[in-house]
């Protein structure tokens, strides 16, 4: 009773909350100081990101049309400053680190940006947030299946032949890729007065693995199975696709006076055989190139220096046709599963076709091709060489034409064969080849994320 007042003043609650809210202030704005920082950043750091993905698939995207690291940076610069520019006007961003590599085909960006705090000053000290980031993005094939025809015939000579295996290892490299995981598989042809089909041959005219010549007991010195020359296809078959069996198997019988070594050309003695064997549908990049960097040009000799390229187109549709998958699959005749050709129709496979040659085709060999006057057995050539292109079109694969130091006669029948001129390439100068070759395999690269 002796302090009523005090008693009185200490049950009061009247601005206890004002007391309250004052102590809480502090921190609550605190918190939602550093929360509109962090939204600020969370935001910087998407929209850095869309504009670094934008640029790699920019510099990406160039490999498409052009080989050029240069042009590639540019355009990959021009687009990170073109997308961020949408951003918080106060950021600040810079490229550390930009790379294009034209062999890999991959562009990479690494990205700096610092976005000013609003609250974060007086509280924590920063004046700033990073946002930092990276992204890398490839040009590649999905999915593509591409054979590259080689005229090896003694007209080329080796200067040329080796801008010619520049030109397809290239290719190659774009085409199967050097990134982790399958795009693409190459396949090779290569021809002269013959095409030289390796053991694959003997499982295409239905002979045994490892046949050369009248019969299994049969030596001849330096004989091996890689070398066995196939000829013309006959009958009703001759200008398809059709898978070889009995009464339809590729030819080999030749009946014609200009016999050479033996009554049968696919004999590995015969002159008409390229030293070089077809090599088959294969995504081994190591393999493919060490198979482009052995081809050799043709013996000069007698026949060596003719062109038979109607055959090439021959096996190189052989290569590409599901229909021929037992051919290449065959194990025992040094076959194998990754060289089965794909279906037609899958929307997501191309298949291509890349027919070489430095000459007009004017060689043939099998009974109803060969004949004496070189101006017949040259339109019979190029007759077979139309159709069967004319095959390979309808079955949905895409025929380009190279034409190195050829004549208007053998552009001509370059032009028919692919059945669009856009799709042929000559030149007079074999550093032109890789080029070409590029822009060939370069058509077919979609663009990608891959980081």
């Amino acid at each position: 009773m002796k302090y009523p007042k005090l008693r009185l003043w200490a049950r009061q609650s009247r601005g206890q909350t004002a007391v309250i809210f004052a102590l809480m202030a502090v921190p609550i704005l605190a918190v939602s100081g550093f929360a509109i920082d962090a939204s600020r950043q969370i935001s910087m750091k998407k929209h850095a990101q869309e504009a670094a993905d934008a640029a790699a698939l920019a510099g990406a995207r160039t490999f498409k049309s052009a080989f050029d690291t240069d042009e590639a940076k540019a355009n990959a610069t021009e687009a990170f400053w073109v997308n961020i520019a949408s951003s918080q006007a106060d950021a600040a961003c810079t490229i550390d680190r930009l790379v294009a590599d034209d062999v890999t085909l991959t562009v990479s960006i690494e990205v700096a940006c610092r976005v000013p705090t609003m609250f974060g000053t007086g509280v924590s000290g920063k004046t700033s947030v990073a946002a930092n980031v990276t992204s890398q993005a490839a040009a590649i094939h999905r999915i593509a299946d591409v054979v590259m025809m080689y005229d090896v015939s003694g007209s080329m000579d080796s200067t040329e032949l080796d801008h010619l295996k520049v030109a397809g290892t290239r290719a190659a490299e774009i085409v199967i890729g050097v990134q982790p995981g399958t795009r693409g598989r190459v396949g090779i042809v290569p021809f002269a007065s013959g095409v030289n089909a390796g053991d694959f041959g003997n499982k295409a005219t239905g002979r045994v693995s490892g046949f050369d010549g009248e019969g299994d007991d049969r030596t001849v010195s330096g004989l091996t199975i890689d070398r066995v020359c196939v000829t013309e296809r006959l009958g009703a078959t001759a200008f398809t696709e059709d898978t070889p069996s009995a009464g339809q198997w590729i030819g080999s019988v030749i009946t014609r006076a200009e016999q050479i070594a033996s009554p049968e050309l696919d004999l590995q003695s015969s002159e008409l055989c390229p030293d070089s064997p077809v090599h088959p549908l294969d995504d081994r990049l190591s393999t493919v190139k060490s198979a482009i960097s052995g081809i050799k040009r043709s013996s000069i000799h007698s026949s060596g220096s003719n062109t038979a390229g109607h055959m090439g187109v021959a096996w190189t549709w052989y290569m590409l046709s599901p229909e021929w998958a037992s051919i290449w699959t065959a194990t025992d005749f040094g076959g194998h599963a990754r060289h089965k050709p794909l279906p037609y129709g899958d929307a997501d496979t191309v298949k291509i076709a890349i027919l070489m040659t430095d000459g007009i085709f004017q060689w043939t060999i099998g009974d109803g091709f060969y004949d004496p006057d070189e101006l017949v057995r040259t339109a019979n050539a190029n007759a077979a060489t139309e159709a069967l292109c004319q095959g390979m079109r309808d079955a949905g694969i895409i025929v380009y034409g190279v034409g190195y130091a050829t004549t208007a006669a053998a552009e001509a029948v370059l032009q028919n064969c692919a059945g669009d001129p856009t799709r042929v390439y000559t030149t007079n100068n074999a550093s032109d080849l890789e080029e070409i070759y590029e822009t060939i395999a370069g058509e077919y690269l979609g663009v990608a994320l891959i980081n």
